[in-house]
């Protein structure tokens, strides 16, 4: 989930395609709603063949959720979400201490292996907050607050497995010094990563889920006799 500053808009684009993977033109809607408001729609503006863009203003804090609605002769629905939140991610405090990093290391690093480890701290710090949505910082001292334990244990675990491989490989050869990058299977082999576990982790920390909870009836319920035969 992407981060915006207080008053900034939230470029986002959408590209309709056909079967064949060409862009096509078709009729394309999009809302969005703030924070604690209601969908609103915005007229999307079309430049290239299939392409289309819209510009949400995001002056709040929060988050805003939006959809692009497909229609015509190619039908589509795509959702997702931003977040607005003050302070820039390298001026807020890693969720996790330095002291228990060191704990996980197994030794104290000093000079610059320190400023490293503080570095990797603070990128997946980052990579947290951008996922869940929250940055578990007072907003009137700066000071960490209330930072499930769990969040703090995934901020620890990927600054420990970077800091044990900057160069984010998977693999080495030692014969002719093969690397092998794209670690965990992530494009590009960044050193700073969230395993699948840890983001549900983390989104389960913040409150948010990506499974939704369905109630079952049976059939056979006493309170409600369903007959099998009708079309639900």
């Amino acid at each position: 989930m992407r981060r915006y500053d207080p008053g900034d808009k939230a470029a986002l684009r959408h590209t309709v395609v056909d079967e064949d993977g060409t862009p096509t033109d078709a009729t394309v809607a999009f809302t969005y709603t703030p924070p604690g408001g209601d969908p609103t729609p915005l007229t999307p503006t079309h430049g290239a063949t299939g392409v289309y863009d819209v510009l949400v203003p995001a002056p709040d804090y929060g988050v805003y959720s939006w959809a692009w609605s497909v229609s015509g002769t190619i039908v589509d629905f795509e959702t997702g979400k931003f977040y607005v939140a003050d302070n820039d991610s390298l001026l807020l405090p890693p969720l996790a201490s330095f002291d228990l990093f060191v704990r996980k290391l197994g030794y104290t690093p000093t000079g610059p292996e320190a400023d490293r480890a503080g570095d990797m701290l603070d990128a997946a710090s980052t990579l947290i907050r951008d996922l869940a949505a929250k940055t578990w910082v007072d907003t009137d001292t700066g000071a960490l607050q209330d930072v499930p334990r769990r969040v703090a244990r995934v901020c620890v675990e990927s600054a420990y497995r970077a800091f044990g491989n900057p160069e984010a490989l998977t693999q080495r050869g030692i014969g002719d010094s093969n690397k092998s990058f794209d670690r965990a299977k992530r494009e590009g082999g960044e050193a700073v990563y969230l395993t699948k576990r840890e983001e549900d982790d983390v989104l389960a920390a913040a409150g948010s889920s990506t499974f939704a909870a369905i109630t079952l009836v049976s059939p056979y319920s006493a309170d409600q006799l369903l007959d099998p035969w009708v079309e639900a």
